[in-house]
């Protein structure tokens, strides 16, 4: 049998639309691989016929007008000739051919494959009576699990490094970006409060106040520090130290946009300010006299300072009178959400103004409420500490009791006198058993004793005595009646429930008109918060 070649051309042109089934009839220039398969007189097989397959891999780039497309194809051909049409094609090819035609033809961009064969210098009819191509994709061999691990090993600290370096990078961008919004915030802080109020110089401030030393303090908090000063001038001064970053940028914005809308008698105004390096200091004009809570069961108190029955029920219609302003003489609602008497600071003829709006927020005149409760434990109203629900009437509960304080002396809490129960429901104790009035500070009843007449004869007295007796009688019946008045008031703005307590409006109106309120419910109204 003469050889049989197996040929595989690649055309480098276009092929002709009307070439007859794409075989080498017609002259283009092309590659060709062939194979040639060569078989010996004593080495042909039984039969007469021959068989042979040839199967190879190799990528083909797309090609869309001839519809031949696709990426990492496998073309398996098998290549079967027989001279006996009668014998069938046996299971097995006898010979087998693997051919990996892209070392051969590279990546070009069409492959033809066909059948040819040759006699040489005789004639010989070979016909083939069928043949086929069978496609389908690559199947890529898994890499073997040592290479991966090899790879991995060597590319691991690559990866590390890679991570790290990013990780790093990413750090650095976002600090940078914080800082650069801090200086921002920073920075609007600064161009807002300029425009509304004098910059003090820190150094100013540290000579006035002795290097902020311990004995210029004259109050202190837990969000802040007041200290006594004294500027170049002789001026005197209170500033206020703020924690180390309790005070953002934004807040203090927010603070300082508050007090420069404030214009009242009996609300402390900020004089100046002064922002360093993420530390908040506020000036205020120094008040002699301390704040209230230093009065009433403080230093002063201890020292034999008593405040009287006048000074407390006048220190009362000042704070009511601020709170009142606050609430309702202004475009918005301000809320001061920390009224006590640590707040209220008293000037040199003992008139009291309301300070510290570190916690103040404005309540447009359509919101309801604000969701960010915050305050001081005993002036917090339920609704505050259970709902995180911020209302004006959170100031009438903190400010009703400051009104209670103020008339029995004992802070909201005192462990000493009770079980550490609240001031609200000490006072209502004495409403529902004796009578209210027990509650009320034993040196203010008595300042306000009441000669007994019984004791001096009226022919004794002189017209002028009887005259300053009734008057002194008229006047300590007066006070029994305010006192009355500010126990059940302060009473009712401790309710429960939110609706019954009375607003500001009312409640200095009641003030004003020394008006005996109805009974307070007698139930107990006062969780522990």
């Amino acid at each position: 049998m003469d050889p049989i070649s197996y040929e595989s051309e690649v055309f480098l042109t276009s092929v002709p639309f009307d070439s007859t089934g794409y075989m080498p009839l017609y002259t283009v220039r092309r590659l060709t691989y062939t194979k040639q398969i060569e078989f010996k007189e004593d080495a042909e097989p039984m039969g007469r016929f021959c068989s042979f397959e040839t199967s190879f891999a190799f990528r083909i780039e797309t090609s869309t007008k001839y519809n031949e497309s696709g990426d990492g194809i496998t073309f398996v051909i098998q290549v079967w000739a027989t001279n006996e049409s009668h014998t069938q094609r046996p299971p097995t090819p006898i010979l087998s051919l693997h051919i990996n035609p892209t070392q051969v033809f590279g990546n070009e961009t069409a492959l033809y494959v066909g059948i040819t064969a040759s006699s040489g210098n005789n004639s010989q009819r070979i016909v083939v009576l069928s043949w086929d191509l069978n496609t389908s994709k690559i199947t890529i061999p898994p890499e073997s699990s040592s290479s991966r691990t090899d790879s991995s090993k060597h590319h691991l600290p690559l990866i590390s490094l890679v991570s790290v370096l990013i990780l790093a990078i990413v750090i650095f961008l976002a600090v940078q970006r914080s800082q650069v919004k801090k200086l921002r915030s920073e920075k609007k802080a600064i161009e807002t409060a300029s425009t509304c109020f004098h910059r003090y110089k820190y150094t100013i401030l540290r000579r006035a106040t002795q290097n902020f030393s311990e004995k210029q303090i004259v109050g202190k908090g837990m969000s802040s520090t007041v200290y006594k000063g004294v500027l170049p001038d002789k001026t005197m001064i209170a500033v206020k130290r703020m924690r180390d970053g309790l005070m953002e940028p934004d807040a203090i914005v927010k603070e300082i946009h508050i007090i420069s809308k404030i214009r009242h008698r009996n609300l402390l105004e900020l004089q100046g300010w002064c922002f360093r390096k993420g530390e908040t200091l506020l000036v205020y004009k120094y008040m002699p006299n301390g704040s209230l809570d230093q009065h009433l069961y403080g230093d002063k108190r201890r020292s034999g300072e008593v405040l009287d029955s006048r000074t407390r029920f006048r220190i009362i219609m000042d704070v009511a009178s601020g709170l009142q302003y606050l609430h309702n003489q202004l475009d918005d609602c301000v809320l001061h959400r920390d009224v006590k008497p640590a707040n209220v600071l008293l000037t040199q003829s003992m008139e009291a103004k309301l300070g510290d709006f570190g916690l103040a927020r404005l309540l447009a005149r359509d919101e309801e409420a604000i969701t960010l409760a915050r305050g001081t434990a005993g002036y917090i109203p339920p609704e505050a500490y259970r709902q995180n629900k911020v209302t004006d009437k959170t100031d009438v509960y903190s400010f009703g009791v400051l009104m209670l304080e103020t008339a029995c002396g004992k802070r909201a809490y005192d462990s000493i006198d009770s079980d550490n129960e609240h001031i609200a429901d000490r006072v209502r104790a004495y409403h529902q058993t004796t009578d209210i009035m027990d509650a009320l500070d034993p040196s203010i009843r008595e300042m306000m004793v009441i000669p007994d007449r019984a004791q001096v004869p009226a022919n004794h007295l002189e017209g002028n005595e009887v005259a300053a007796e009734q008057a002194m009688i008229g006047e300590n019946t007066m006070d029994l009646q305010r006192w009355r008045c500010v126990l059940q008031l302060g009473l009712a703005c401790c309710e429960d429930d939110p609706h019954d307590r009375p607003s500001m409006s009312n409640i200095l109106r009641t003030l004003e008109d020394c008006m005996v309120i109805p009974p307070a419910k007698l139930v107990r109204i006062h969780d522990p918060g």
